[in-house]
């Protein structure tokens, strides 16, 4: 499957139901809604996730990559980083918007556009993605371009997994943990 079948694959899918909504019963783009998804995301599905790749970003030019529902994205902006977002669906990014609006953050950019046609026009202290770039065919050529628009200085932090991975392995031993505990 090439870049674009693939982009087309997941804009249909993930514009019909944004990634993780199903962690809420809230009306979509509330309050409520937001904040369930953000209490699973830091509380069972990725704890270490704010310790380990929302911190040190004070003042610094970040770049996320698959915005979501503009979890990580709020925490970094409270964090004291300068965020510019960039996603394939339209979804994620009026969930993001509308995330931002809700609790009064400002952001620079949010952009609906793929990487590789996007014109940035600068360079960043921190490009972020989380779940993402393993979903992209030619991740090659995605790094070469995440190369290309990061600061000689700056962070590259990523996370990538598939079904025989640490993460996948953790989110089944915690569901079990937790299903044995009921």
């Amino acid at each position: 499957m090439n870049d674009e079948t693939s982009n087309l694959h997941a804009k249909i899918k993930w514009n019909e139901k944004a990634v993780g909504s199903q962690r809420s019963n809230a009306p979509k783009g509330t309050e409520e809604y937001f904040e369930d998804i953000k209490k699973y995301r830091y509380g069972y599905e990725t704890p270490f996730l704010p310790r380990l790749l929302l911190q040190n970003v004070q003042d610094k030019e970040i770049l996320e990559i698959g915005v979501g529902h503009g979890i990580d994205a709020t925490e970094m902006v409270k964090n004291g980083g300068k965020y510019t977002g960039l996603d394939i669906t339209e979804n994620h990014i009026d969930l993001t918007k509308k995330n931002f609006e809700l609790q009064g953050l400002q952001y620079e950019r949010i952009i609906t556009g793929d990487l590789q046609t996007v014109n940035l026009e600068r360079k960043f202290n921190v490009i972020y993605s989380f779940g993402v770039l393993h979903h992209i065919s030619h991740e090659e050529v995605y790094l070469k371009k995440l190369r290309a628009i990061l600061k000689e200085d700056g962070e590259l932090r990523i996370a990538v997994y598939s079904k025989h991975s640490f993460f996948n392995y953790y989110l089944k031993s915690a569901s079990y943990q937790k299903n044995k505990n009921i």
